[in-house]
């Protein structure tokens, strides 16, 4: 392990099949209801394509980052990068990989690996924060699943729910790692 990174993971089981899981974590507008930090996120489901993703931080304030997504594999992988400040300061790329295990369940993996010269000063309360809210998303991810088998179906889209197909103007704002 590098002194300017670290790395947190979290992994869940869940009676879901990949494409249950695929349409939670696109949803943009889904993400306040079982994600402990995201209040809303958005932007084109495509390699390359920079989110708008709004957050609340541990200390109950609110930012927003525009991460680029690096990968974007339908029901298998959703990876984004992005940074805050300049390069170097502080970077973070974050994954969901969705394994199947059978014909009814899956497993989940929330990643993230966070490098840069904040890395060291933050380490240890980025290692526990992450790694609870990891938890807590993944657990309120089951949960969302579950809630939606009971609600009518939603139809598919090509990109993160909230993007009312709008185009925003472009910046050059700072990403987050989350």
């Amino acid at each position: 392990m590098s002194l300017l990174s670290v790395h947190v993971r979290a992994e869940i089981d869940i009676a879901a099949t990949p494409a249950e899981v695929w349409q939670v974590i696109t949803d943009g507008d889904s993400y306040p209801q079982w994600h402990p930090l995201v209040l809303h996120a958005s932007g084109r489901l495509a390699v390359g394509a920079r989110q708008r993703e709004v957050v609340r931080t541990a200390t109950g304030r609110q930012m927003t980052f525009r991460p680029v997504l690096t990968t974007v594999t339908p029901e298998r992988e959703l990876t984004r990068r992005g940074r805050l400040l300049a390069p170097g300061v502080f970077t973070g790329e974050h994954s969901y990989l969705i394994e199947p295990l059978d014909s009814t369940r899956v497993r989940v993996t929330q990643s993230e690996r966070l490098t840069g010269v904040l890395v060291p000063l933050l380490r240890r309360r980025l290692a526990t924060e992450t790694q609870h809210q990891f938890r807590v998303a993944l657990e309120g991810l089951a949960r969302q699943i579950n809630t939606r088998r009971s609600a009518p179906p939603r139809p598919a889209d090509q990109r993160l729910a909230g993007t009312s197909g709008r185009r925003r103007p472009h910046t050059n704002d700072s990403s987050s790692p989350r």
